[in-house]
């Protein structure tokens, strides 16, 4: 969680310097994002997984 978060902040600010008008970033956030939302879902037992 602290590897994704630190490299969308690097992602953030590259996409500030680099180009602000497209959102680039943003197909980094999700696609990286939404497996992690999944994964901590399983990991916390929502889907009756490990500790469900």
């Amino acid at each position: 969680m602290l590897a994704y978060a630190a490299a969308m902040v690097v992602l953030v600010a590259i996409h500030v310097i680099v180009q602000p008008e497209q959102p680039w970033f943003v197909l980094f956030l999700v696609g990286w994002g939404a497996p992690l939302a999944v994964h901590c879902a399983y990991a916390m037992g929502l889907f009756g997984g490990r500790n469900g």
